[in-house]
């Protein structure tokens, strides 16, 4: 039995599609990084040529693209109605909840702008995730 032990996730409650994202990711990674494919194979056919391009642009994608997206939150900072006030230690969640401004055009142009780069996040690691298992079983050494 090989346990996976995943480098990108911190300690704590994940979400599954968070989980199972950073799995599929850190196969390919131990795959790139411990097996070292590339030095064991000359990758002659033109289906190896592209695999290998494959196999190289997923891990470069994971390990140099993807962490350096912009958060998609930060235009929430960018709206200074949004800046929360301070809380007072007297009153609870609920109603501290309700004093942050949440009714402005421009807040919620934010909160659409956020949503949107979100959700374009959301389907571009579901398509690299597809792309990994696409290739999961040329992933031998």
């Amino acid at each position: 039995m090989k346990y996976l032990k995943i480098h990108t996730l911190e300690k704590g409650y994940k979400e599954n599609e968070d989980i199972i994202l950073h799995a599929v990711f850190q196969v390919l990674t131990d795959y790139v990084e411990i097996e070292k494919p590339f030095k064991w194979f000359d990758w002659e056919t033109k289906k190896e040529k592209e695999l290998k391009k494959e196999i190289k642009y997923l891990y470069k994608w994971w390990t140099k693209i993807r962490p350096n997206r912009v958060d998609a939150y930060t235009c929430m900072s960018e709206v200074k109605e949004y800046a929360e006030p301070e809380p007072n230690p007297t009153e609870d969640m609920d109603t501290y909840s309700l004093r942050i401004p949440l009714s402005t055009p421009e807040f919620k142009a934010a909160c659409r702008k956020a949503y949107n780069k979100d959700n374009c996040y959301i389907r571009e690691d579901i398509r690299m995730a597809k792309r990994v298992i696409d290739i999961m079983h040329y992933m031998w050494t």
